[in-house]
């Protein structure tokens, strides 16, 4: 059969047009992301603390992979010393594998 076709009223002279509450959302997260009316210095100092927090995120996420791959390092080494016999099994469980290498300062 036929769609049913939704007749939608235009607003009047008078009237608000009702709007989109998604598009709504949209326009209002893009004005916060606006910077606020400040002075200058704010606003250079807003954009080197986002500078900084994004280059520190980055050095924190390469800190993060590096250590992931010094503890696969070290798993591989200890599997394969203990594959040629030259570690025992007890030995082995004794020190754990995140703490080597990996310093608290």
């Amino acid at each position: 059969m036929g769609e049913a076709r939704v007749l939608r009223r235009r607003p009047r002279r008078g009237e608000q047009a009702r709007e989109n509450p998604k598009r709504r959302a949209r326009e209002a997260s893009k004005a916060l992301k606006q910077p606020a009316m400040g002075t200058k210095a704010q606003q250079a100092l807003a954009s080197q603390r986002e500078t900084m927090k994004r280059e520190s995120a980055r050095a924190r996420s390469q800190r993060r992979t590096d250590e992931a791959e010094a503890r696969f390092e070290q798993r591989k080494l200890r599997r394969k010393q203990k594959h040629r016999g030259h570690l025992s099994p007890s030995v082995a469980t004794l020190k754990p594998l995140y703490r080597s290498g990996v310093s608290s300062t």
